[in-house]
């Protein structure tokens, strides 16, 4: 059948030893006239998924894990497309007449030396936890695709329908629809000189759209330049970060960035974005930040004494929390990102409409709308429609904030005016009608 010729293809010409030996094991030599190439996205999607499909075993592995377990593969694959040198043949692949554990062996090594040379994604001393049969499956799948070598846009598109199709359900809190992304980044519209952060950023979709637009400009703005690679790696290693506090989700998020090429290296994981005690130094300090993004849980209630979520912080510390014992975990991501923005920075975030419209004391929602009217200025509010995040389980009627935090100047005037205002016996509420106005 046609499908032999491919199945049986053992390489070029050029690959045959001298002497006329035996023809070599491996099909895939680097460099050579058979090597590993791009794809289109369908069929990169239809790779991936069939990929995790194999690992995922019809539900034996909760949907986390089976992820967990393919981010690792994807990690050895990577590994052997940026190493491999010239002229050898390519580890990931299934050679003539191997068995199980001659290819699982290989690509247990693989992982090994990616977590040696990159230790921010897995830590040391975790390993594949799949069966060697299993692993095989997976590479005879991937073996032929070489995912560095395909476009992002192709392997953006790729993975938009691969991560929709796994983040619903119970996973549905982490999943934003990436046409949501995409837009919250252009109306923001920043360029490579602005540090990027999503507090809470889950699997990466909006810092994935951060890079992948940000790289768009660069190609408009340095077409022809020598510097242009450069350039768009020194963003995507130096300016974008995230702070996710579930380990395998944090995980995801790196592995997603890094198939994309690069972006991962300033992933914080296992921290709430609420803590104050973080790895990465920009993240120790506030106003470091030009441009805030993302998609924060809310329903939640944050509670004093809460170590998971605040960590070493606490909730008398926010401006939003004074003189409550608990509030909704969406008003004090609020107010963390603000306190994160250098001032004239911008914020555009996904949140539930009571923020906006919420009357009653007891909700919180008037003090926090005082602590935005006070620190910036509402640019645009977008009324997204009830069946936005459907698709993921939620119920609730979103918006989009759009803000941009005061310039020192414009703080300056605006407390000036408010103090002025409080002295001349204005209500807080009034004061701060007055100085807004």
């Amino acid at each position: 059948p046609s499908t032999e010729r491919t199945a049986n293809l053992r390489g070029s010409r050029d690959a045959i030893p001298e002497q006329y030996g035996n023809a070599p094991t491996f099909t895939y030599i680097a460099g050579g006239k058979v090597d590993i190439k791009p794809v289109a996205k369908k069929q990169l999607e239809t790779k991936v998924k069939r990929a995790h499909s194999i690992i995922w075993a019809g539900g034996k592995r909760d949907p986390l894990t089976a992820f967990d377990e393919w981010s690792k593969i994807m990690l050895a694959k990577v590994e052997d497309e940026r190493r491999t040198p010239t002229g050898k043949h390519r580890r990931f692949q299934v050679g003539t007449g191997e068995s199980y554990v001659m290819v699982a062996s290989r690509v247990h090594s693989l992982f090994e030396t990616a977590i040696r040379s990159d230790p921010s994604i897995f830590p040391s001393g975790v390993s594949i936890d799949l069966s060697d049969k299993k692993i095989v499956d997976v590479v005879k799948v991937l073996q032929d695709v070489s995912i560095t070598d395909t476009s992002v846009d192709s392997i953006g598109d790729a993975f938009e329908v691969f991560f929709g199709s796994i983040f619903r359900g119970e996973l549905g809190q982490y999943f934003t629809m990436r046409p949501l992304a995409r837009f919250v980044v252009a109306m923001l519209d920043f360029d490579q000189k602005a540090f990027v952060l999503d507090p809470t950023c889950g699997s990466g979709g909006f810092l994935l759209e951060a890079l992948l637009q940000t790289w768009h400009g660069i190609d408009d703005h340095f077409r022809g330049s020598s510097q242009l690679q450069r350039i768009k790696t020194d963003f995507a290693l130096t300016q974008v970060y995230g702070v996710e506090i579930h380990d395998i989700l944090a995980r995801i998020c790196k592995i997603n960035l890094l198939l994309h090429h690069d972006g991962h290296t300033n992933i914080e994981a296992g921290k709430s974005c609420l803590d104050i005690e973080f790895t990465k130094p920009r993240l120790k300090d506030d106003e470091q930040f030009d441009i805030i993004i993302g998609n924060p849980p809310f329903g939640d209630s944050i509670e004093e004494g809460d170590d998971d979520q605040l960590g070493k912080n606490n909730l008398q510390a926010f401006k939003v929390a004074e003189g409550r014992s608990a509030v909704p975990s969406e008003h004090v991501i609020l107010e963390k990102s603000i306190s994160w923005l250098r001032p004239g920075g911008k914020l555009g975030m996904v949140l539930p409409d009571g923020v906006f419209n919420n009357q009653g004391d007891t909700s919180n929602c008037p003090q926090l709308r005082s602590y935005l009217l006070s620190h910036g200025k509402i640019l645009a509010v977008i009324s997204l429609p009830d069946y936005a995040f459907r698709k993921s389980g939620a119920q609730n009627k979103t918006s989009i904030l759009f803000y941009q935090k005061f310039t020192t100047e414009e703080a300056t005037s605006f407390n000036d005016f408010y103090r002025d205002s409080i002295d001349q016996g204005l209500s807080e509420e009034n004061a701060l009608r007055s100085a807004i106005n």
